[in-house]
């Protein structure tokens, strides 16, 4: 008869382990590992708390120097800061206006040449108006003027109080109140 083959005889049984070889995870790294954990939760349980803000040193208006608290802002505080800043955008605004009114009358106006609108320039002279510190100023078709802006080449030269003296290619003329200053 035959002999059982060698391969049949180890059907279910597992292999065999060499006894100096060591098995398992080595205990040094769990241990490292255990103590990174720990730290870790330690840290965040100990700054979840809150911190309160350091001492700075500032100087004062009178140039010393204390230390002072510095404390964290609160909402009442961000609030102001955002009042603050609306109140400059207000001033920047403001200004911005005052300086175009002023400059308004010195730029050159525009003006229409009247095609496809059926409309023409007449540059008419509405009223002289005075100013608050007696300054006159003319008021050409909805826009003001002063003595020494132009008006369409032409430069006013004299605002009086009910006409304005005009100088255009070298010679002067005067315009009355509804006349057109285009002549």
């Amino acid at each position: 008869m035959m002999a059982p083959k060698r391969q049949d005889l180890t059907k279910g049984r597992s292999p065999r382990r060499d006894p100096r070889k060591k098995s398992g995870i080595n205990p040094y790294i769990v241990l490292v590992v255990a103590l990174v954990v720990v730290a870790i939760a330690a840290t965040i349980v100990l700054s979840s708390g809150k911190k309160e803000p350091k001492a700075k040193v500032q100087t004062s208006e009178d140039g010393s120097s204390r230390p002072r608290r510095v404390t964290a802002k609160t909402s009442s505080d961000k609030s102001r800061k955002a009042q603050e800043r609306e109140q400059r955008k207000r001033e920047k605004r403001e200004r911005r206006a005052q300086r175009s009114r002023r400059e308004r009358g010195t730029r050159a106006p525009r003006v229409s040449t009247g095609r496809g609108t059926g409309q023409s320039v007449s540059r008419q002279l509405q009223m002289i108006v005075t100013g608050a510190q007696g300054q006159r100023l003319a008021v050409i078709d909805s826009r003001q003027y002063r003595a020494g802006d132009e008006v369409e080449g032409r430069r006013v030269t004299e605002v009086r109080p009910n006409e304005v003296v005009v100088e255009y290619r070298g010679k002067n003329y005067t315009v009355r109140v509804g006349q057109s200053v285009l002549q």
